[in-house]
């Protein structure tokens, strides 16, 4: 008998806890669309990432039901590194303002770090959402906006339904609840 976190296994003994991933992207994407952009970068997670899959699912849904928008999909790994690539890749030939969100954290401070030696200011000229609220998410200037949901209430209700399942009681596969942090990379403010 087992739980898994964050992946969908269709067993009789094996129950999800299950990150409401699309929810948080089609989240993200609607902070973003606030500002009147025409464009939205997606910086994804490794190929055959379950997360990333999903998150994707999530923004193609929301832009969906917003035909006029672009989006552009860059594939990145999860690491801080594929977030600087991406950024390159983006500000090459930017010329509008546009929204990045970042299928999470890690990639979304890779473009902070590409971005600290450039004109384009975070915040005004492009607006950007992470996903997983890391620590250092509320440290950088100005703050990252992301998608959060709570460890601690992932984990406890993991060991409650695999209790559950040892005693041989009726278990069914649970989302974790996400909300958004709203920092000052995903809206236009004059004091950026």
């Amino acid at each position: 008998k087992m739980v898994v976190l964050d992946r969908e296994l269709q067993h009789k003994n094996i129950k999800g806890v299950l990150l409401d991933n699309q929810g948080g992207a089609r989240l993200a994407i609607k902070e973003l669309l606030k500002n009147d952009v025409r464009k939205v970068y997606t910086v994804t997670g490794p190929e055959g990432s379950y997360d990333s899959d999903k998150r994707l699912d999530g923004v193609r849904e929301e832009l969906n039901l917003n035909p006029d928008i672009e989006l552009i999909e860059i594939r990145g790994n999860f690491m801080k590194d594929s977030g600087e690539k991406a950024a390159k890749q983006i500000f090459a030939d930017y010329n509008e303002r546009s929204a990045i969100f970042c299928l999470n954290d890690d990639m979304a401070i890779g473009i902070y770090n590409y971005l600290q030696d450039s004109d384009y200011q975070i915040g005004k000229d492009v607006f950007i959402v992470g996903f997983d609220n890391i620590e250092l998410s509320q440290y950088v200037t100005p703050r990252l906006s992301t998608i959060s949901y709570s460890s601690f209430d992932w984990g406890f209700i993991a060991a409650t339904n695999l209790l559950k399942l040892i005693s041989s009681e009726v278990v069914e596969d649970e989302k974790i609840e996400i909300s958004l942090t709203v920092g000052g990379s995903s809206f236009y403010n004059n004091n950026n």
